[in-house]
């Protein structure tokens, strides 16, 4: 993405016009997803030019005995920062205008981490590329670039220690190669999410394009034959990536291949090939290529801070307005890609002046501290974006030194539990499981609680279910299930516990605004029993009242008291957006359409209720909903955190009214009731 040509002698215009086809698909994807469903794979294009144009630069050094680690990390730096930090600054002065506190504090932790080259770490430790809250993240796409810089640091060093070891630079490459993708492989199916942002998974990318560099350089047989047939059987598996790739797919793993090849072999076709010559290098490819770094930078944020702007919320009718202001916010990134180039990039990349790389160094630094800043100061919550907002407090306010970590017991995964938490108290008497809809609720329970002792236990998008195989995004989804219920059958203390989770799992997505959004329309999880999977809303609301009904059977038998909580109403619309614009005209869900969209959810709910006398169901929905309609704010202050999940304002207000049904409907059985909760 960001390497430059090796020599102008050496200069390949063909590869400025690989890199058009490459960011147009990205900024594609990113504009109109549902048009360009494949477009994200151009990133993958990227890391093969990239490994290609460096190691070739890299190896030829080497063996010309003339490699400098301070002259190669100095053209990194003239490189890469002056289009960054140009984007970050003028994102953080957007920023300022645009988002409200907890917006604004991530931006800095971003913008740190893109300072830095860790924005694919940060990022990986956050959620998925495709995850519900990337639309909201203006340095989102940076993780690309935090892939690519760390091996322009790592690389160098390893093939200089290879080089005093005398070992082949061909060798090294291929092994590295093979690791990589066999690693990549492996982590796909064991957590996709690192399998998107790890560097040790992307590297194999990367070392294509560095193979071949190296037969570049030793002039290599392969380079000199079938060249029209190598370029035409590149742009087929490129456009075949294009076409078939989806976000839902095991990616990058093997539908990586599809690129990852394809860029290889139009670049090993060479300027000569008639593809080459006279497609990917005419002179508007080749333009684009040019400032296909800048433009890469620019497009995401302007697309970001445009919807923030416009208040596009889900559930606005007029497409067509909306699609100009996308193509308006296009064109934008266009010019100041150009801008960019034209005046900072090609200016500071060409001085000769050595300060030009420390004053670059002093400017990414000083955009950090301002970032730290905005993290110190909770988002400046006192800007006009974000008047009439309290959920930066709602977010930021959370004391962690309160809460345990997770017991032993329960850390023998793969990957640590998402939610693994235990209040001040040592021994809990309360425990809530499930996925990200207990998580939501834990907190306000347990500030609320008095002197009872609450944990949280559970997954993202894994439901508190035993005895049910479930594939999804977590690939041990039952097993982490089950040895939490194991674990609490096992803890005498631990009185009461609560199930909640997701109320669509077997519902299509596409209702929800985030899930909208990221274009999801299908089911989350498929669930199989004895052997047999569970198809059609039917078949998957009764295998998942028999995972749940297998749950509840193991804790009564334990001697606990199981309390099953209704899910809380989903929204078609954003609630930042409405608190953050007065027209809110499409902030509207009716108590009808929300009784519709949960009537089979509430129908299973009925059915586990029936074989369980025992069982206690905790219903919110008067808390959230009148006869007529269901409400997402009260006092100005959102009680949703994004379109599915509480807020911790809306927790609180949930946990008081979940304390005052416990009362009521324990009453007569005061031993089963802590002492604190009367």
């Amino acid at each position: 993405m960001t390497a430059s040509p090796v020599s102008s002698a050496n200069y390949r215009p063909d590869i400025d016009g690989l890199r058009a086809l490459a960011v147009l698909s990205v900024v594609g994807f990113h504009a109109f997803p549902g048009m360009f469903k494949g477009g994200f794979i151009g990133v993958d294009i990227f890391f093969v030019i990239s490994g290609y144009l460096i190691s070739q630069i890299i190896f030829g050094q080497f063996e010309a005995e003339r490699f400098s680690y301070k002259e190669f990390y100095s053209r990194r730096i003239r490189r890469i920062f002056p289009a960054l930090v140009t984007v970050m600054a003028a994102s953080l002065v957007a920023g300022s205008f645009l988002l409200i506190a907890d917006d604004y504090v991530h931006l800095g932790w971003h913008t740190i981490a893109g300072s830095f080259s860790a924005a694919n770490i940060v990022l990986w430790h956050e959620a998925g590329y495709f995850d519900v809250a990337a639309n909201t993240k203006p340095f989102l796409h940076l993780w690309s670039l935090g892939v690519e810089e760390q091996f322009y640091i790592f690389w160098p060093i390893f093939l200089g220690l290879m080089w005093v070891r005398k070992r082949n630079f061909l060798t090294v490459i291929v092994c590295v190669a093979a690791l990589s993708f066999a690693y990549s492989i492996y982590a796909i199916h064991h957590d996709p999410i690192e399998a998107f942002f790890s560097p040790v998974t992307r590297l194999w990318e990367l070392m294509l394009g560095g193979i071949l560099a190296y037969m570049t350089l030793h002039h290599h047989p392969f380079l000199r034959s079938r060249q029209t047939e190598k370029s035409l059987l590149g742009l087929l598996l490129i456009v075949l990536g294009l076409l078939l790739i989806r976000e839902n797919h095991h990616f990058p793993g093997w539908w990586a291949l599809l690129p990852g090849v394809g860029a290889f072999l139009i670049i090993a076709a060479g300027p000569g090939a008639w593809i080459n010559k006279y497609i990917l290098s005419h002179k508007i490819p080749v333009f684009i290529g040019l400032i296909s770094y800048p433009l890469y930078l620019w497009h995401w944020p302007i697309l970001v801070f445009q919807r923030m702007a416009d208040s596009e919320i889900i559930s606005v009718s007029d497409v067509t307005m909306v699609r100009i202001n996308k193509l308006l916010a296009l064109l934008a990134s266009f010019i100041l890609a150009y801008l960019t180039m034209r005046f900072i990039e090609r200016p500071l990349r060409r001085s000769r002046n050595p300060r030009v790389v420390y004053a670059l160094i002093a400017a990414a630094i000083c955009v950090s501290c301002v970032a730290g800043l905005m993290i110190l100061q909770k988002g400046f919550p006192t800007r006009a974006a974000n008047q009439g907002s309290a959920i930066a407090d709602l977010v930021y306010k959370i004391d962690k030194d309160k809460y345990f970590p997770c017991p032993d017991a329960l850390k023998g995964f793969d990957k640590p539990l998402d939610y693994c938490l235990q209040s001040k108290n040592t021994v809990p008497d309360f425990a809530i499981i499930g996925d990200s809809h207990a998580e939501d609720k834990f907190y306000g329970l347990a500030e609320k609680g008095g002197a009872t002792s609450w944990i949280l236990l559970g997954h993202n998008s894994c439901p508190p279910v035993y005895g049910l195989s479930i594939t999804g995004i977590v690939a041990d989804c039952e097993k982490r299930s089950e040895t939490i219920i194991d674990w609490l059958v096992s803890q005498p203390s631990v009185k009461t516990v609560l199930l909640s989770h997701y109320s669509g799992y077997f519902l299509t997505l596409d209702y929800a605004a985030d899930h909208r959004l990221n274009k999801n329309a299908a089911p989350l999880l498929t669930f199989t029993s004895n052997g047999k999977e569970a198809r059609g809303v039917e078949g998957k609301k009764a295998a998942l009242a028999q995972g749940l009904g297998n749950t509840i059977r193991r804790l009564e038998k334990a001697g606990k008291n199981v309390i099953l909580l209704v899910d809380i109403p989903e929204l078609p619309f954003f609630p930042k957006d409405c608190l953050r614009h007065s027209d809110q005209s499409v902030c509207h869900l009716t108590r009808a359409e929300m009784d519709a969209r949960q009537k089979a959810y509430r129908s299973m709910i009925a059915t586990v209720q029936k074989q369980y006398p025992h069982l206690k169901v905790f219903d919110p929905t008067e808390l959230l909903c009148t006869e007529k309609n269901c409400i997402f704010q009260t006092d100005q202050m959102s009680i949703y955190r994004d379109s599915h999940h509480l807020s911790l304002r809306g927790g609180e207000l949930y946990a008081q009214k979940f304390y005052n049904w416990y009362d009521s409907t324990y009453k007569k059985a005061p031993e089963n009731k802590a002492a604190a909760l009367k």
